[in-house]
């Protein structure tokens, strides 16, 4: 439209405040996703903790206390 000339168009302000609209809808939804994401990733930090403090206070030598270690990375 703009090529046209017809950038200035009751048409073409209609389709940009549209456009508008819809990129605020977009923005707001990702950001909701990002959000939920985090908090997914991050909801439960006790366990790896406690497993983790569990592991430190263990005796070396009982079964699976390295394995503890090795998970903290991932």
């Amino acid at each position: 439209m703009c090529r046209r000339g017809q950038g200035d168009s009751p048409q073409a302000q209609a389709i940009a405040r549209a456009l508008s609209t819809k990129l605020q809808e977009m923005k707001h939804k990702i950001q909701t996703a990002v959000v939920d994401r985090v908090v997914e990733d991050f909801v439960d930090i006790t366990t790896p903790l406690k497993q983790f403090t569990d592991s430190v206070l263990a005796p070396e030598g009982t079964p699976g206390r390295e394995q503890a270690f090795d998970n903290r990375a991932a």
